[in-house]
């Protein structure tokens, strides 16, 4: 379930998800300079019910996006980044 949420959050942040799944997940924009704001992080959404708002996609794809190391999260090429994700599930699988 990790994998496909974090696939689908590349494929928003590099346009090649539908337009309804881009307005929900934003790409984080520092309100100044920062050594932090070249890491392409999404903007992590706020809830209110402790119950069901920490599953919704717009919380946890930003989550388990931040999550991933920076060369992941860097990487351009859909190919390149699903096996270098793959990789770095099976790694922190075993």
């Amino acid at each position: 379930i990790e994998f496909k949420i974090q696939l689908l959050a590349f494929k928003i942040i590099n346009q090649l998800a539908p337009p309804c799944l881009q307005d929900i997940v934003k790409i984080y924009v520092p309100s100044r300079s920062l050594h932090s704001e070249n890491t392409l992080t999404l903007h992590l959404g706020h809830y209110k019910l402790k119950t069901f708002g920490g599953h919704s996609f717009s919380v946890s794809a930003p989550a388990l996006w931040n999550a991933l190391p920076k060369d992941l999260r860097m990487c351009n090429n859909l190919f390149t980044f699903k096996q270098k994700l793959k990789t770095f599930h099976f790694i922190h699988a075993f």
